[in-house]
């Protein structure tokens, strides 16, 4: 008779038969969102007018965008079933084009909001704006030499906040998949939702293990209003983001003679292919527009 055992800890959980590791999960510990606090101080709404305008629409556009994406969630468009020892997914309904455009939408105005910044920083400082005149993204945050052209102009005080702002890893990777977006959208004309992420979250228990109605454990078999007893365990390791399509694909195989509890779940993601591949929409644009909240702030208490 196999011997099984089933190990637990707080980072994930195992599954061994005979002493072979058969599946392993690991709780999922999302990565934290940029923390952006905005404590509240009275700041001169004629300062970077025309930025705080431009963040205004684009959350007006936000504000579109979840209402849209609600009513499509709403009608269930993504179908699952099992086949065997599979989980299968499919789309079965597109993402309305109206979704994109707007998402386009947001995107731009938040990116914009940047570019019209380094043009106010610039005449503040009783300099000429130029052609080159725009918020410097680079790989790995800028460096001095990098931003002579984009940056001309400003003041030292304010190439001093925005030099700390782009050397900060975090607020750097949001704003090259912000800036990488947007170019996106300029060359197709929106930014492709193609594509959903399934997240699968399981639940594992021991073969003739079972919990009663009240959380006695059995065994042998569930007997009266008994059931299976099982464990959260989190993600399987190794499992990567699916992306749906309009034909079917499997987006989780069972382990065999384990029992589990599988739940399938879906968000609205950047395509693939795009910057950002996988990162929930709605997520990642607040993220975004928090950080662009935070620069303009920034820069209007130390850079002028």
């Amino acid at each position: 008779m196999p011997v099984y055992m089933l190990s637990d800890s707080e980072n994930g959980a195992s599954v061994r038969i005979d002493g072979v590791e058969v599946a392993a999960f690991v709780k999922n510990v999302e990565r934290p969102l940029i923390s952006i606090p905005l404590r509240a101080r009275r700041l001169n709404a004629s300062v970077f007018a025309g930025e705080k305008a431009k963040l205004k629409r684009a959350r007006q556009h936000f504000g579109e965008l979840v209402a849209l994406v609600n009513e499509y969630m709403a009608v269930q468009p993504f179908r699952f079933s099992e086949i065997g020892d599979s989980i299968i997914g499919c789309v079965e309904k597109q993402v309305p084009q109206e979704i994109n455009i707007v998402l386009g939408d947001v995107v731009h105005n938040l990116r914009s909001t940047l570019d019209l910044l380094v043009c106010d920083l610039v005449q503040a400082n009783g300099r000429k704006v130029s052609k080159d005149s725009a918020f410097p993204m680079w790989v790995g945050g800028i460096q001095p030499w990098h931003a002579e052209k984009q940056l001309a102009g400003v003041s030292q005080r304010a190439f001093k906040v925005l030099f700390k702002i782009t050397k900060n890893q975090l607020w750097n990777e949001a704003l090259l998949m912000l800036h990488g977006l947007d170019i996106m959208d300029k060359h197709r004309a929106l930014v492709a939702v193609g594509a959903a992420t399934v997240r699968v979250h399981a639940n594992i228990g021991m073969p003739g293990l079972f919990i009663g109605p009240s959380g006695e454990i059995r065994f042998g078999g569930p007997g009266p209003d008994g059931a299976p007893f099982l464990r959260k365990a989190g993600s399987p390791v190794g499992f990567t983001t699916t992306f749906l399509t309009e034909q079917e694909m499997e987006v989780y195989r069972y382990v065999p003679d384990i029992p589990q509890d599988v739940e399938v779940a879906c968000d609205l993601v950047f395509g693939p292919g795009e910057k950002g591949a996988g990162a929930p929409i709605l997520q990642t644009l607040d993220m975004l527009s928090n950080v662009i909240e935070r620069i303009l702030v920034l820069c209007e208490r130390r850079a002028l």
